[in-house]
Formats: structure tokens, C-alpha cells, sequence
């Protein structure tokens, strides 16, 4: 897997995964917006946001993954005519997009992994010291 493409060949298969990839993200968004509610840990927080933006990145290459096929399926159906390069050319600018996001998606997990590694280490040091 690179950090564009899920190898899934199956459209259904990256639709169920995509829609499971979602209803995961929104749990995890529902769990965090609930623990600001009680008496939570930076830490804890910062874990559940490393999880949700993996999630993130996984449901952005499953919509590159799905693009690319989407693009390879109209391709073969195409006659060469001037609607369908026009087509296939905003096929093409969207999987561009969807890498994009990708690529964004990576940079906030970096982030979240940061900032969750510097509260593990401040929650560690202020065990430490008492």
C-alpha cells in the first residue's frame, strides 16, 4: 500500500470499507467531543485524535482508491471523443484532489503523534516527579 492506493479492485468492497472507515470516524468524534464532559487527560485526548486521523487518512486513499478504479471503468467505455477526454481529464484532476488530501491528512496524523508523544512524556515526567 502506498499512501495513495488502498489495493482494493472491487468498487463494493471499497464502498462497505469506506462507509465503515466513516461511521468509525464519527464514533470517534462523538467519544472525544464526549469527554471534554469529564475529568479527561490531554493525553487522552490526544490518543483519540491519533486515532481519528488515522482513520482520516485511511478514508482519503480509500477515495483515491476508488477514484482510480472509477477513472479505469469509464475509461474502458469511452470512444475517444472530445466529451470523454474532457471527462476523463476531470477524472484525472479529481484523484489529483484526493491524493491532495491525502497528503494532507498524513501531515495532521505527524502532528497528532507529536503532540500525543509530548503529553505521554509530560504525563510520564509529572508521574516521575511526585
Amino acid at each position: 500500500m502506498t499512501n495513495y492506493n488502498v489495493d482494493v479492485k472491487n468498487q463494493d468492497n471499497t464502498n462497505m470499507l469506506s462507509i465503515a472507515v466513516r461511521e468509525k470516524i464519527s464514533h470517534l468524534n462523538t467519544e472525544y467531543w464526549t469527554l471534554h464532559g469529564t475529568d479527561v487527560t490531554a493525553l487522552q485526548l490526544d490518543r483519540i485524535t491519533v486515532q481519528i486521523a488515522q482513520y482520516r487518512v485511511l478514508a482519503a486513499q480509500l477515495d483515491v482508491s476508488y477514484q482510480i478504479n472509477n477513472q479505469k471503468a469509464w475509461s474502458e467505455l469511452g470512444d475517444g471523443s472530445a466529451v470523454d477526454k474532457a471527462d476523463a481529464a476531470v477524472r484525472r484532476a479529481q484523484i489529483a484532489k484526493c491524493k491532495a488530501i491525502v497528503d494532507r491528512d498524513v501531515t495532521t496524523l505527524k502532528e497528532a503523534q507529536e503532540k500525543c508523544t509530548t503529553s505521554r512524556r509530560a504525563e510520564r515526567d509529572a508521574r516521575n516527579a511526585s
